[in-house]
């Protein structure tokens, strides 16, 4: 914790000698400078907060507390020149539960169309899933606390410039960074993280896109193995998701060395002057069976359409989600040889690396995948229930001129893990997860922008769920903040 504040105050005289060395430059670019404080109340009705009163809220919201949460965003961006770009931006809370907390923090160089250089909490955009009404990614949602980083990347979706005057029909978006932990149940374990994707046709009505994104946690120091390999050589074994040989322990000498998580995405883009629809298709890979396709009915299959010129609907997002196989119900040979019928996959955990793919309690991809911290359910694996079924929509509409609002309905089957079902069967507990019990999820969001010597954005969020799993739920979320440009002024 007093790791992360000693950096932001390192940041933040960075930023004031930067406005000490440029207020009074004779710049010709413009220095924008961005104060924005925010006041937000989250209530429960019962025993626990609502689903998506909570979920890819960036892991600010407990599921079991009323908090308030006051908090500063500071973001800083010059341009030197058309060629190079700075920015920084922090972000501050104080909460009633978490107490005082060093959310988000960075700066970045950049290349405009180019590349960028940066350091801090700040995550891509990965790839073209339809962020403001889905569900979430499988690589990351924006549902937990984002991971300190070092990174280096393409301006967004770049042209390949290669191919000359043709470049404006084939861009691609390319992202690596790396991570060294120091609070997690594997000392000083590593994540990687990296994606390549391809937008072609781009400028014409009806265009594709693809790519893969790839996180791998890997290295480190445990008591049971001691320290974990962390050289050149493994690293290349982690970049390919290849067996660690001599490198693992010895259920990654067969298969991938280190805990991953990846997607495959595709999708067709059709654009016309009055609306826009995307059909996306998300694979969720694990391991080498997922990079061959094993379980191909697997993952995401989602859709966008917007209405570009409707007075009252501005998108319609759908989404199913199915995770149930994960390569069948048969466990992973004894001897861990590869090929056969070997099922299990356990998305989201690890047997090395047990925080699986959460951070502070909540899960970092897709928030329907749940952990055990966030629901009190399951037996000892950090995400409890990863075999689902799931319909969701999502819609965001105008209700007058100045409020908006989205709403979110989400239904869902949940089938827990097959390593818990098996444990809870051997040891003759009962197990909630058994015969996929239901829940429905609701949310509500209205949006009011007000301008009162600054502009205001009021927001309210109402939510519910009820079934099987969590019971009733019913929660509510208030929040205010505007925005502040002090020093903004032309040379």
């Amino acid at each position: 914790m007093y790791r992360e504040y000693l950096q932001l105050a390192v940041l933040s005289c960075y930023i004031f000698i930067f406005l000490l060395l440029n207020l009074d430059s004779a710049q010709s670019q413009p220095i924008d400078v961005k104060l924005t404080p925010y006041q937000t109340l989250a209530l429960k009705l019962n025993d626990r907060q609502s689903f998506w009163g909570y979920s890819n809220e960036g892991g600010k919201i407990s599921p079991y507390y009323n908090q308030s949460i006051t908090g500063l965003k500071l973001d800083l961006k010059h341009a030197f020149s058309d060629y190079f770009e700075f920015k920084a931006y922090s972000d501050v809370f104080l909460s009633t539960h978490y107490g005082l907390v060093a959310q988000d923090y960075g700066a970045e160089i950049k290349v405009p169309k180019w590349f960028k250089l940066g350091w801090g909490t700040e995550n891509p955009d990965i790839g073209l899933l339809y962020h403001p009404l889905s569900t979430g990614s499988f690589v990351y949602s924006g549902n937990a606390k984002p991971f300190e980083k070092i990174y280096f990347a393409t301006d967004g979706f770049v042209p390949l410039y290669i191919l000359g005057k043709y470049s404006e029909y084939f861009l691609i978006n390319g992202y690596i960074s790396h991570t060294t932990f120091k609070s997690r149940a594997v000392y000083n374990e590593r994540l990687h993280h990296k994606f390549l994707y391809g937008h072609a046709l781009k400028p014409l009505p009806f265009s594709i896109y693809g790519g893969l994104s790839h996180m791998a946690f890997w290295a480190g120091e445990t008591e049971e193995f001691g320290t974990l390999a962390g050289d050149w050589d493994t690293f290349k074994k982690l970049f390919w998701a290849i067996g660690g040989g001599d490198q693992g322990p010895e259920s990654e000498t067969a298969y991938t060395l280190g805990n991953h998580i990846g997607i495959f995405d595709f999708g067709a883009l059709l654009n016309l002057e009055t609306f826009s629809f995307d059909l996306y298709r998300t694979f969720l890979v694990e391991d080498r069976d997922g990079l061959n396709f094993k379980n191909l009915w697997e993952g995401v299959f989602g859709g966008v359409l917007t209405l570009k010129k409707n007075k009252w609907i501005n998108a319609i997002n759908y989404e199913y989600i199915y995770t149930k196989r994960q390569s069948g119900d048969t466990p992973p040979p004894i001897d861990n040889s590869r090929g056969g019928p070997g099922g299990w996959d356990n998305y989201y955990n690890h047997f090395l690396y047990t925080d699986g793919w959460t951070s502070d309690g909540f899960t970092v991809g897709n928030p329907l995948f749940s952990s055990r911290s966030s629901t009190g359910l399951g037996i000892n694996l950090a995400v409890s229930n990863n075999r689902i079924v799931a319909h969701h929509i999502g819609v965001d509409y105008t209700i007058t001129g100045l409020l908006s609002a989205k709403t979110f309905l989400t239904y869902t089957r949940n089938y827990g893990t097959y390593n818990e079902r098996f444990w809870a069967s051997e040891n003759n507990i009962d197990y909630i997860f058994k015969n996929g019990p239901r829940q429905w999820y609701f949310g509500t969001w209205f949006v009011k922008n007000i301008e009162y010597y600054y502009p205001f954005e009021v927001r309210l969020g109402i939510f519910a769920e009820f079934g099987d799993v969590l019971g009733t739920q019913f929660s509510s979320q208030l929040s205010v903040k505007t925005t502040i440009q002090p020093f903004l002024k032309s040379r």
